[in-house]
């Protein structure tokens, strides 16, 4: 005996638990889209964050060194902005014992801008985003700074 497509149908579709798991999974798999999707965006902002810091650190630690640099403050500005993964225009400030260093500041033979046993704060501040699925926060401020003494 033969049993018919629309028996079989009537048979799929009257059964209790039969469609269960597909309501449970239009139900929850927005839900978990939206929050893996967060945790993605989220991971990008903490890597630009560890990326600002290593940056920042790189730079400061090179001043402290480089003394005898033929140009050490152009060198750091110029790591900074070069920066992956940094907005295009970050707000850098370079100080040696409070004073602001300039953007060139070129050795000679007999002097250089870079003081033995000064302090060289090294301050970054960059704008970023943290968006999903369109909505999200703009203009979050990624910052970071080191101090460290010229050798």
């Amino acid at each position: 005996m033969k049993i018919s497509l629309v028996s079989r149908v009537r048979r799929f579709f009257s059964s209790d638990s039969e469609g269960n798991a597909l309501v449970e999974m239009a139900v929850t798999l927005p839900v978990l889209m939206l929050v893996m999707t967060g945790i993605f965006s989220f991971s990008l902002l903490l890597f630009q964050q560890m990326q600002l810091t290593e940056t920042v650190s790189n730079t400061g630690r090179y001043l402290a060194v480089a003394r005898q640099a033929p140009d050490p403050c152009a060198t750091a500005l110029s790591s900074i902005q070069n920066a992956p993964g940094l907005s295009a225009n970050p707000v850098i400030s370079i100080t040696q014992n409070g004073a602001a260093l300039p953007s060139t500041c070129p050795t000679t033979p007999t002097s250089s801008t870079l003081i033995t046993g000064a302090t060289v704060n090294v301050s970054v501040k960059s704008t970023s985003s943290l968006a999903v699925y369109g909505s999200g926060l703009t203009n979050l401020y990624l910052t970071s700074q080191i101090s460290e003494i010229v050798q």
